[in-house]
């Protein structure tokens, strides 16, 4: 199944991206949630605000690593996992590896700020020197990088559900489950 990301997680180089598919009918709700929330007694703006918008608990508080939660399960059609080279560098918005000491002016997203790509949410440095020379950037120095070495990974990018052998969006795929 072809889908755009809603979440994501990170362990070491792994990278578990949560897929959402958007349908007129359905908007992003899985069919599961769309049999519930149907059903429920809501008005007509109700229901197209939970059916049209994807969330999760506390999206809109900042710090989001201290405060929301994973997107709704609702809105959840597939799992996407990518794995990285053991000693990959992928860096997150909230990595003191991507924030330099001196810096204390720390900037704190929401999840809503993902939805509205202010950064990405992944950022893959495939080239371990490269990053080595620009260790100090702020990630979002980082998000603002243009260099070949350098991929992003922002809600709403498009992707494919399974298990990915990556070097990026681009990859070996070693499981797909079925449509």
């Amino acid at each position: 199944m072809i889908g755009q990301i809603i979440d994501w997680e990170v362990r070491g180089s792994c990278v578990k991206f949560y897929i959402g598919q958007y349908t007129e009918e359905k908007g992003w709700l899985n069919d599961e949630g769309y049999e519930y929330y149907s059903k429920a007694n809501l008005t007509p703006e109700e229901f197209n605000k939970i059916k049209n918008e994807y969330t999760g608990d506390d999206w809109n508080d900042k710090p989001y690593e201290h405060n929301a939660g994973q997107v709704y399960k609702e809105y959840v059609k597939g799992i996407r996992y990518n794995y990285y080279p053991f000693d990959a560098v992928i860096l997150q918005p909230i990595d003191e590896s991507s924030i330099p000491k001196l810096f204390t002016d720390i900037p704190e997203y929401s999840k809503d700020d993902f939805k509205n790509k202010k950064v990405p949410i992944i950022i893959y440095v495939k080239d371990k020197e490269f990053y080595e020379q620009h260790r100090e950037w702020t990630y979002k120095e980082w998000s603002k990088a243009k260099n070949s070495v350098v991929e992003k990974f922002y809600l709403g990018d498009t992707l494919q559900t399974g298990s990915m052998l990556s070097l990026g969006k681009e990859g070996i795929l070693i499981h797909s489950k079925g449509e």
